[in-house]
């Protein structure tokens, strides 16, 4: 745990608090614009990331799934602290509502694997009836939605209520062969149909950034490549030995998703210095372009040849 927090701190926390120090004070956004331009551009993808680890074979590693858990704090944290600079009313109730929402999903899953073989059970009855494949689908989206429904009625993101829900779903609670059932359909699901949807409402906002916003984007994307970048690298070097440092740095500093969730959070949000919306259509197009710029220049860093072979890793 101690690693994948030192990978936070350097991939995110750090080049992202350097980024909001230059933008409100040399690049004139206020604080809010500051804080979620930074964040969103800053903010590594679990969608991106996780979609790296797996076809470049690095999940099957330690150091894998410490940038995996890198990778979810930095994105608990960014959509936390979106959420808060949106409505700083809501430190008093998001910050005790994720902490508590924590240690359940931590003890829940602590439960559920201490029980795996009667919770796996429990499904591959359900699995074996009639549509059972089904019914198991279902609840699983039932629950994703009524977990991000909690979420938003305390006054949290409910992006963070299915983030928590997707984590409790797991081989020790599904087993192996139903979980990678339902992880096929939905991924067949987003590649069709969500993220295609996604991109493209995202991409409908956006516009390309005229000339006094492409300082902002320009010095914006430099310093989390590289500042990030850097310390990712010197860090990793130290700290990872089943992964090349220059993969582990293109693996972090991949963007998607999470970056355009918290730009499009702040869109709609209503602001002061942009009535009815917490950042412009120009801010937000800066955000879009600087996330798709880092994600293609940091995920061409990553070959599969970056990882030790099985013998190496085992010893």
């Amino acid at each position: 745990m101690g690693k994948s927090i030192l990978l936070t701190l350097t991939s995110f926390i750090i080049p992202v608090s350097l980024m909001i120090y230059v933008s409100f004070m040399f690049l004139g956004l206020d604080l809010v614009q500051s804080i979620v331009l930074s964040v969103a551009i800053g903010v590594p993808s679990i969608s991106i990331i996780s979609v790296l680890l797996k076809d470049n074979n690095m999940l099957r590693i330690n150091a894998g799934n410490l940038i995996l858990a890198s990778v979810i704090l930095s994105d608990i944290i960014a959509l936390a602290v979106t959420s808060i600079s949106l409505d700083p009313n809501k430190i008093y109730v998001e910050v005790p509502g994720i902490i508590f929402f924590l240690v359940i999903v931590v003890a829940i899953d602590h439960t559920v694997r201490k029980n795996s073989d009667r919770v796996m059970g429990f499904f591959d009855r359900i699995h074996a009836m009639e549509r059972g494949e089904k019914i198991v689908f279902g609840a699983v989206i039932v629950g994703a939605l009524f977990v991000s429904l909690l979420f938003e009625l305390i006054g949290v993101t409910y992006v963070l209520g299915a983030f928590f829900a997707g984590i409790l779903i797991s081989d020790v609670v599904l087993g192996e062969d139903l979980n990678g059932k339902l992880k096929r359909t939905l991924s067949r699901l987003n590649d069709s149909f969500f993220i295609p949807i996604f991109f493209s409402i995202a991409g409908l906002e956006a516009t390309i950034p005229g000339e006094g916003d492409i300082k902002i984007l320009s010095v914006l994307v430099l310093l989390s490549a590289g500042i990030g970048g850097t310390l990712t690298y010197l860090v990793s070097r130290k700290t990872i030995r089943e992964i090349k440092p220059r993969a582990t740095t293109g693996v972090l500093g991949s963007r998607g998703a999470i970056g355009i969730i918290v730009a499009s959070l702040a869109l709609y949000q209503p602001g002061i210095s942009t009535p009815g919306r917490s950042i412009s259509s120009s801010l937000y197009s800066v955000a879009v372009f600087g996330i798709l710029i880092l994600s293609i220049g940091f995920a061409s860093l990553v070959r599969k040849q970056d990882t030790v072979n099985d013998s190496q890793s085992s010893g």
